[in-house]
């Protein structure tokens, strides 16, 4: 079976993926695997935990390994808020994962990227009404934020992706995508118009289009 990570945003619980992605753990699309954060948090240096979170991951997967019907080629994770901080840093600091779905957080000043990074795909998702983490970026919450679009354009940089993007739009969202991006990744971007900091509320497909980029990979 795939795997796919999900982790909870700042004062989050794990036990509310379950009932999100049901559908798919029920019909054996996926194994979900929800890590619940120290104090209800994952550190991102201003955050209640202080926990090494990086390596709390690489423990999981270490253990996983004890079960011969997972597919290890086919592991992926999934964000929100504080804990798409995180799918952001795993993605920069390990190489466990395909492909993530950052949602509703782009990438932050102190993650460093570096030449050795594994290339992996990203399918970013912001929504332009978000008052919490502005899809322009700024100051908040203890963090510098990238505008939404740079984070994904410096994803596309690091990666060999084409430097200019292509836009679709789908309904009032528009989805920026790059191509010929190195190993055959890609690099997705859906801004969603009216999409507030709960994206995902009163959506209930809302994860079909990300479960489907995650399968090309």
């Amino acid at each position: 079976y795939p795997l796919v990570f999900a982790f909870h945003g700042r004062g989050g619980n794990k036990e509310n993926w379950i009932p999100t992605l049901k559908k798919f753990t029920d019909t054996g699309a996926f194994i979900g695997i929800y890590p619940q954060g120290y104090l209800e948090s994952w550190n991102l240096g201003s955050e209640p935990s202080k926990a090494d979170d990086t390596e709390f991951v690489n423990r999981i997967v270490i253990e996983l390994q004890a079960y011969p019907n997972l597919n290890f080629d086919k592991m992926y994770a999934i964000g929100t808020s504080n804990g798409s901080a995180l799918v952001n840093q795993l993605a920069i600091a390990t190489s466990h994962f395909k492909a993530i779905a950052p949602i509703v957080s782009q990438l932050i000043e102190s993650q460093i990227f570096h030449s050795d990074m594994q290339p992996i795909s990203i399918y970013q998702v912001c929504g332009a009404e978000d008052d919490l983490i502005p899809i322009e970026g700024g100051t908040t919450l203890g963090h510098v934020f990238l505008d939404a679009l740079e984070s994904a354009k410096k994803w596309a940089n690091q990666f060999g992706c084409n430097a200019t993007f292509n836009t679709t739009m789908q309904g009032e969202n528009t989805l920026y995508t790059f191509d010929n991006c190195d190993n055959g990744i890609a690099i997705n971007y859906l801004r969603v118009a009216n999409g507030s900091h709960n994206i995902q509320a009163g959506i209930p497909d809302f994860y079909d289009p990300i479960w489907a980029f995650f399968q090309r990979f």
